[in-house]
């Protein structure tokens, strides 16, 4: 009896390790299943928060539009610009020839200038000469 009863014990005993064996292997995946799950919902709390960041910034169309937009205005200036420095170019060439006329017409009114003090000169030295030779005229009659 003693030893049926010992039998009994160790098939217990044998019985109670293996539950225990069996709890242990449950615990540990529970465990992998538990770390597992908190990583599912760590991802998808990161997604959500991703998802509401995207959801506050416009539309990815509309920054394309709004980017073409923009990208066609710069155009439109560079052209202005390129045509603003082409009449600019143009001004300034007709500026220069401005001054370089100013210039000539300087030039020419001072030798017109000049020409016509030496005629003077020459007028009235002549007509000093002249009135030599009259008054001359007068004394011999």
């Amino acid at each position: 009896a003693a030893d049926a009863e010992l039998a009994q014990y160790d098939a217990a005993q044998v019985q109670i390790e293996s539950s225990i064996s069996d709890c242990k292997d449950e615990i540990e995946e529970l465990k992998k299943q538990l770390a597992h799950e908190r990583k599912v919902r760590s991802n998808r709390e990161e997604y959500e928060t991703l998802a509401k960041m995207a959801r506050q910034r416009p539309a990815r169309r509309t920054t394309e539009k709004k980017l073409e937009a923009v990208k066609e205005e710069i155009e439109k200036i560079r052209a202005e610009d390129a045509l603003a420095m082409a009449e600019l170019d143009v001004r300034e060439k007709q500026f220069q020839l401005l001054m370089q006329s100013i210039f000539d017409l300087k030039s020419n009114l001072s030798e017109d200038l000049i020409k016509m003090k030496k005629k003077e000169d020459q007028k009235d030295a002549s007509d000093e000469d002249d009135g030599d030779i009259v008054g001359m005229e007068t004394e011999v009659l």
